[in-house]
């Protein structure tokens, strides 16, 4: 899945969890947040699987793995197509949604 960087409700960017490298490369599987640039509020998957956006920062629902679809290198380089996993239930962000309604 790549996040689509032209549609209005799609773009995000990403942010690292440690404080050692802060606007530095990111490497694949590093834990990250992912903020919806418009709204400035975070990506979080609850428990139930919903997805949703969040004002908290620490919230620890808001923590995401970025997995290579193709790895060529240590880092993510840009225009990277990546699947996105929810640390703390172990799903997946999926581009369909399934039959409970959620897109995870």
């Amino acid at each position: 899945m790549a996040i689509c960087e032209t549609h209005k409700h799609n773009l995000a960017h990403s942010q690292f969890l440690s404080l050692l490298n802060p606007g530095g490369l990111i490497l694949w599987e590093q834990q990250v947040r992912i903020r919806h640039m418009i709204t400035r509020k975070y990506l979080k998957i609850t428990k139930e699987g919903k997805i949703q956006l969040e004002d908290d920062n620490a919230d620890p629902l808001t923590v995401f793995r970025l997995h290579p679809v193709i790895r060529e290198r240590d880092e993510i380089e840009y225009e990277t197509y990546c699947r996105i996993e929810h640390v703390v239930t172990g799903r997946w962000i999926s581009t369909t949604q399934g039959e409970d309604g959620c897109l995870c």
